[in-house]
């Protein structure tokens, strides 16, 4: 984060801004933006520059959304704004927020500043789009399953150390009203809270998403769902944020949709206003999508075809899903003999690296890879391997070129890589989306999660697995050893356990839960919390201990 401080705003100097004009915006310095920005909690802060601007060197202001104005997406994006928000226009220099400004007040919005001289006569923080994501207020958790033999179960953490975090868990129906009372939440520094949606709420049956509310924004908190029925199937899949609603499209990768296995989709619409989406396909098929208002909806792709998918369907982008949030499911067909179910969060995220952090490949366990073109460029990607010490088997990468819209998918095993290949680093010329599935051959357990925006130095392992085991593994993609600490907690935020871990760099560190804390007892551990001064990328997966159910999800 890159920080130049501005000098102390009197209060008094933005005292004109509550008062009503002629116009339905108003003109505001950026010293005066400054101040707003200090002043207003709920003001939204609107960059309206091109995504290549938005993310230059110069940054941009922390916590502003980008929706471009020369390009067109503003005005399909706008009506996601709050009508009684206060808003804040910045572009370059000035010209493009204040044609915004004016396309605003055309559509009643009447709460509107526009910031003179835009980001050349702003002197105050700015960020990379590389920082962390602004501070959140909203979890949500977009498909429960309560009901029929299936359960969902929810959790929250606060990571924050010194900070009690408080807010409402509330339950809706799949058309986004509430489907019982409120729960209000308070956890202590480093508590958990887990939920089983059936015991906690009367009406369960008619939940179909969920969303958590915090009284302040924090980027210190996170939760996670896991639905699952009993001895059958379980996913688990981490609960985004409100920067995860704020992305115009959203990839499926990867879509199964053949004669052994399905693919699903769920999606929640976290606005107000209604989502006019429309699906567009590998193949060129396009199917519109519309959500009401804090609507909720799931589906499978067949069904979008009327049972009949046109063939070579491979991968496909939903556009216009800037207040969506979601998740899709692979599974397994009842005919092919399988016993499949695994899901990754539905995200636009897309990367010039990729890391795939697991590979396994025996008699029992399956790796299967997918990397994606969503950019209407020809791409280069290349794929190289390494040993769990870090020894990087260059002479072994692979390279190929990726069309535009095109999918590549590969099971490690075909791969041709030596077997003591432990992770993959996949890097391409231009952003591609992707993740990973591991299976057993014996088609009762898979798990997967993506490989794109999974680095970082802070995070959790959100759940120790009290009926089976619970594995975790991280790799060091820092140019330096990685010293990192971990810390095992109980839902209370008690520190049970506690150990420091040097990994060198590209070297992979994994093992159970329990291995990870060798000669201390963590039975009471609810999950664990690590911190390292080099970037890891960290990942876990749960297993049932009669061998039947599997899930899998990135560090949070």
């Amino acid at each position: 984060m890159k920080k130049i401080y501005i000098a102390s705003v009197l209060l008094s100097g933005i005292l004109f801004l509550s008062v009503s004009a002629v116009f339905a915006y108003t003109n505001i310095t950026a010293t005066e933006a400054a101040g707003l920005i200090h002043a207003e909690t709920s003001l939204m802060i609107v960059d309206v520059r091109e995504e290549d601007e938005f993310c230059d060197e110069r940054g941009h202001i922390s916590c502003a959304v980008n929706y471009p104005y020369n390009s067109g997406q503003f005005h399909k994006r706008y009506e996601k704004l709050l009508r009684d928000a206060p808003i804040l226009l910045i572009c370059r220099s000035g010209n493009r927020s204040l044609q915004a400004s004016k396309y605003l007040d055309s559509k009643g919005y009447a709460n509107i500043y526009n910031m003179l001289g835009g980001m050349k006569a702003w002197s105050g923080e700015t960020v990379s789009c590389d920082d962390p994501p602004c501070m959140a207020s909203h979890l949500y958790y977009p498909h429960i399953a309560s009901g029929g033999g299936w359960e969902t179960e929810i959790w929250l953490i606060n990571s924050n150390p010194a900070q009690t975090l408080s807010g409402v868990l509330t339950v809706y129906t799949d058309g986004g009203e509430a489907a019982a009372d409120p729960v209000k939440i308070r956890l202590a520094p480093f508590a958990r809270k887990e939920i089983i949606v059936g015991r906690e709420f009367a009406a369960a049956d008619r939940a179909g998403y969920a969303v958590f509310v915090s009284d302040v924004k924090s980027n210190l908190f996170s939760g996670g769902l896991k639905f699952y029925k009993e001895g059958e199937f379980r996913v688990a899949i981490p609960a985004p944020t409100d920067d995860a609603a704020d992305m115009d499209e959203m990839y499926l990768a990867h879509i199964a949709s053949g004669q052994d296995w399905w693919t699903g989709v769920s999606v929640l619409n976290t606005a107000d206003a209604s989502a006019r989406m429309t699906v567009e396909f590998n193949t060129g098929d396009s199917v519109p999508l519309t959500l009401a208002g804090k609507e909720h909806r799931s589906f499978t792709i067949k069904a979008l075809f009327g049972g009949s998918p046109p063939e070579n369907l491979q991968s496909a982008v939903i556009r216009g899903a800037d207040s969506i949030v979601g998740l899709e499911l692979f599974g397994s067909e009842a005919a092919s003999g399988n016993h499949y179910l695994s899901g990754i969060l539905l995200n636009g995220n897309a990367a010039t690296s990729l890391y795939f952090p697991h590979m396994a490949a025996d008699g029992e366990w399956w790796t299967g890879i997918v990397a994606y073109n969503p950019s209407g460029m020809m791409e280069m990607i290349t794929i190289t391997p390494f040993r769990q010490d870090g020894t990087v088997l260059a002479a072994e990468a692979i390279s190929l070129v990726l069309m535009p819209a095109e999918r590549y998918t590969a099971a490690f095993s075909s791969l041709g890589l030596p077997p003591d290949t432990a992770w993959l680093w996949i890097r391409s010329s231009e952003p591609v989306s992707g993740f990973e599935l591991f299976g057993t051959y014996d088609g009762t357990r898979l798990a997967g999660y993506t490989g794109v925006d999974i680095a970082g130095t802070e995070g959790v392992f959100p759940k120790l697995e009290k009926d089976g085991w619970t594995g975790i593994a991280f790799v060091n993609i820092g140019g330096d050893t990685a010293v990192i600490r971990l810390t095992a907690h109980d839902d209370g935020g008690r520190s049970i356990a506690a150990r420091e871990l040097r990994v060198s760099p590209n070297e992979k560190r994994m093992g159970t839960a329990e291995e990870m804390f060798s000669g201390s007892n963590i039975a009471a551990a609810a999950y664990v919390h690590y911190s390292s001064d080099q970037k890891l990328v960290a990942f876990q997966l749960n297993g049932s201990s009669d061998g039947m159910m599997l899930d899998g999800q990135p560090a949070q």
